[in-house]
């Protein structure tokens, strides 16, 4: 079951669903407090299929409420994601931001699929203070994914945090996550794939939940001999690339006997050069 702390409008995850197969990308920043503020923009307000159709064209989107003794904030541009949530006593913030590309791969048999790697950087600081404080990733709207992390003073609910297995007492997750993870997506070799990045902030009570030092994508990597494209966008915002080639550089294993090799023939070369002594 979808834990029910991480809030999102029922009228976006439909929005979403019907997104037209000719839309290159959407950007997409919301906050809630209880209903009361509630922002979002897109970068093709004109297609029906937008989630936030009919309101102005923003890049990157930028919205902050403030209610109940908190304030939130959501920024998002291809790539990149950044959302933080204060509350009050008694109040609840919740900031999200998301985007989303199409892209094409070629190369392949049309139709099959491949394997693409994607490599995710975070960095976001929760702080439970009196109440509950909590960050969601979700990468190609896989609400199951592995990527929360919850500080609490609930003890009916306890820390969780993907980065911290096994620790999930009071206070356990409190504190500031960083670093990268890298996740295997299968994709087909076809013009419409999409990728895309859901991250959430969310606090109930007085609490903070600050990732907006940002969550950026570090990397897709593809196999090789299969090609790439974007779907109007241009340049390359999710840094696509192949593996790199590591064929011509010797494992550190190597390197290290290599040396050896090299110290031993200097040490032979030496003790077959000295000259013998002659004894009298």
């Amino acid at each position: 079951m979808r834990n029910s702390f991480f809030l999102r409008p029922a009228g976006f995850i439909v929005a979403v669903g019907c997104v037209a197969p000719v839309q290159g990308a959407y950007i997409l920043a919301n906050l809630q407090n209880s209903g009361a503020f509630n922002a979002c923009g897109s970068v093709n307000p004109l297609d029906p299929g937008e989630p936030c159709a009919g309101l102005p064209d923003i890049r990157p989107v930028a919205v902050a409420g403030q209610s109940n003794g908190g304030n939130g904030s959501a920024q998002t541009d291809y790539g990149i994601n950044k959302v933080i949530a204060t509350s009050g006593a008694g109040g609840g913030m919740n900031a999200y931001s998301e985007w989303m590309v199409v892209y094409g791969l070629a190369g392949g048999q049309a139709g099959s699929t491949v394997d693409l790697v994607v490599t995710l950087a975070y960095d976001v600081t929760v702080i439970a203070g009196l109440g509950t404080a909590g960050f969601r990733m979700v990468v190609n709207n896989d609400f199951f994914g592995p990527y929360d992390i919850r500080t609490t003073t609930d003890g009916f609910l306890g820390d969780s945090c993907f980065d911290r297995p096994g620790q999930n007492a009071l206070g356990a997750c409190a504190g500031n996550h960083n670093g990268t993870v890298s996740r295997i997506i299968q994709a087909t070799i076809n013009p419409n794939n999409r990728l895309t990045l859901l991250v959430s902030a969310s606090t109930f009570g007085s609490a903070t939940a600050d990732a907006f030092n940002t969550v950026t994508v570090q990397s897709v990597i593809v196999p090789d001999g299969i090609s790439w494209s974007y779907n109007g966008l241009a340049g390359n915002p999710l840094n696509f690339q192949y593996a790199p080639d590591t064929s011509g550089v010797p494992e550190p294993a190597g390197v290290v006997l290599a040396g050896l090799g090299l110290i031993a023939a200097g040490t032979l070369r030496r003790r077959c050069s000295t000259p013998t002594a002659t004894r009298r």
